[in-house]
């Protein structure tokens, strides 16, 4: 199963990744988390997603330069199909 977005891929074990800090001009950081793995037998999962901030340039007046994502999915298999959810 692939997390939207960042090609990780579920395992049947538990997996993760935390991206290390990325500092850039006008005091820009970015931190990304991915995690998987197994709910029960049938079912596992994919959740990923980054926090960043930054100063800009200049103040846009409004909340353009603080924010980030979380993305996930879920997929279900058995014997006869599989279904995947797309969070």
């Amino acid at each position: 199963m692939t997390s939207p977005r960042s090609g990780k891929v579920a395992t049947a074990g538990r997996s993760g990744s935390r991206g290390m800090p990325i500092l850039g001009s006008q005091n820009r950081v970015r931190n990304d988390l991915f995690v998987s793995g197994p709910i029960n037998k049938n079912l596992t999962f994919a959740i990923g997603g980054f926090f960043r901030t930054s100063n800009g340039v200049r103040d846009p007046g409004f909340t353009a330069n603080k924010g980030g994502q979380i993305r996930g999915n879920l997929k279900f298999t058995s014997d006869d199909e599989t279904l995947n959810v797309i969070l």
